[in-house]
């Protein structure tokens, strides 16, 4: 980090760490602390507190993005490719975005958001990527001001390496912020923590372990387009974390993952020539899926586009032949199923909201983090349950007023024994049952469980 004259530092808001002295900047309506470094770790290394840094740092500019997958020739032509200023290892650092007429001693409610890019999974992404901003404005404008957090962390290999060598690293971020978040004016002991797509997957894991005592790092949780998957133990990457090994001629050390540590970063990914090929069919394959259960997902997802992906458009759509057969299954397999598994289970003991938005995956962005003169009515809930963990209550000193009343997800309305809020586009909501595709999506997660079981 670049370190400031005195003279600047008088007139920028600071804040004073163990490790060093930060400098932000207002802006609008706002403070922000940009690129604040939280941890310090080598490649593959569990982090560890920061080093000391003397004199008044500069947290005027987001830090470096991780190191990034690189994308194929077809994930150019689908996704808008970011192009970050600055690509480092050395890049765990934090982002804080707070009211600028808040201090350290404000002790406001905090929302720990992993949002990164839609196509993210856990390849890549950084978090600059989604403007948090318009959840503290909005916050300001109905007077239950909040603090966002936004965390950096490593992707792909570099952050989710499987392999018996490899140790866990942890959810360092949230320690921090439980450490240091008072300094800034947040309060540790109201922390809700969010994520879209991996980051949502992220979080749900971590609400599936999270202890609810006094030593718990997050009081509430919101998930955009993520469940819980089906996950293996670290130790099944194996042949990944060899397949690496091999590829960065590490094979023959004595110490593999120190040998990788010191491959060049540019190298890494491998400039070797290789050999690759895939299957004909890989689409059909379902763990331990057999030749008749394969059959009753036919029937259940058939082969007439009314019923397809997306959904609720006729005959529109067809990309190819089977695309909203295809589309409709991909969707339930990977989202649907384990959220509604999810919630049937957790409703039983904890308070759960849910709801729909009837476009594609991460498409609901600009309903939760909306532009201005946008419809507030999702971010006005979230700003809610970041202060009270419940969507429909504001915070006593609120201004605002709901416009529409949004049911627990166990709770039976007019049309079913669930509720939804349902989006049908960012200005028409409306409270939904969740009573579609019932057959279909109990039957993808009894398979996971026998898959389970069976192990």
């Amino acid at each position: 980090m670049v370190m400031l004259p005195v003279l600047l530092v008088t007139l920028l808001p600071t804040v004073s760490l163990p490790y060093g002295i930060f400098q932000g900047l207002n802006d609008g309506g706002l403070t922000k602390f940009l690129g604040v470094p939280f941890a310090q770790a080598g490649r593959f290394e569990t982090p560890s507190t920061p080093k000391v840094l003397y004199g008044v740092q500069n947290a005027t500019e987001f830090g470096p993005a991780c190191p990034q997958q690189k994308l194929s020739t077809l994930s150019l032509q689908v996704f808008t490719v970011t192009i970050y200023p600055s690509i480092s290892e050395d890049c765990l650092s934090i982002n804080v975005f707070r009211p600028i007429a808040s201090n350290s001693s404000s002790k406001l409610p905090v929302f720990v958001a992993q949002i990164h890019v839609s196509r993210g999974g856990f390849e890549e992404g950084n978090s600059r990527d989604v403007d948090i901003s318009p959840v503290v404005e909005r916050s300001i404008e109905t007077g239950e001001p909040v603090m966002v957090v936004t965390p950096n962390y490593r992707v792909n290999a570099f952050g989710f390496l499987g392999g018996q060598e490899v140790t866990s690293a942890g959810i360092f971020a949230l320690q921090w912020v439980q450490q240091h978040i008072a300094a800034f004016g947040g309060d540790p002991d109201r922390v809700v923590i969010g994520g879209q797509s991996a980051g949502a997957i992220s979080v749900a894991f971590l609400l599936l372990n999270n202890r609810q005592n006094s030593n718990s790092l997050f009081r509430g949780a919101f998930m955009q387009a993520g469940s819980p998957l089906t996950s293996h133990p670290i130790a099944e990457g194996q042949s990944d974390y060899d397949g690496l090994v091999a590829a960065n001629n590490c094979t023959g050390s004595t110490d593999t993952l120190n040998c990788l540590r010191h491959v060049p970063l540019d190298a890494f990914w491998g400039t070797v020539p290789f050999m690759t090929g895939d299957c004909d069919d890989e689409g059909t394959y379902l763990p331990a899926a057999s030749t008749d259960q394969m059959a009753r997902i036919g029937s259940l997802y058939p082969d007439d586009p009314t019923q397809g992906s997306p959904f609720d458009t006729g005959t529109a759509n067809q990309l190819t032949p089977e695309y909203k057969r295809i589309a409709a299954f991909l969707g339930d397999w990977v989202f649907m199923a384990p959220r509604r598994f999810f919630l049937e289970h957790a409703s039983r003991r904890q308070d759960t909201w849910s709801w729909m938005f009837g476009a594609s995956h991460t498409s609901a962005t600009p309903i939760w983090f909306p532009a201005s003169g946008s419809d507030t009515t999702a971010v006005d809930a979230l700003v809610n349950f970041i202060n009270t963990l419940d969507p429909n209550q504001p915070a006593a000193s609120s201004t605002a007023n709901s416009s529409i009343f949004w049911p627990k997800w166990n709770t039976p309305s007019s049309a079913g024994s669930t509720s939804l809020l349902t989006f049908s586009d960012p200005d028409v909501i409306n409270i939904t049952t969740e009573n579609f595709r019932v057959e279909a999506i109990e039957y993808l997660n009894n398979l996971v469980l026998d898959e389970a079981l069976a192990e």
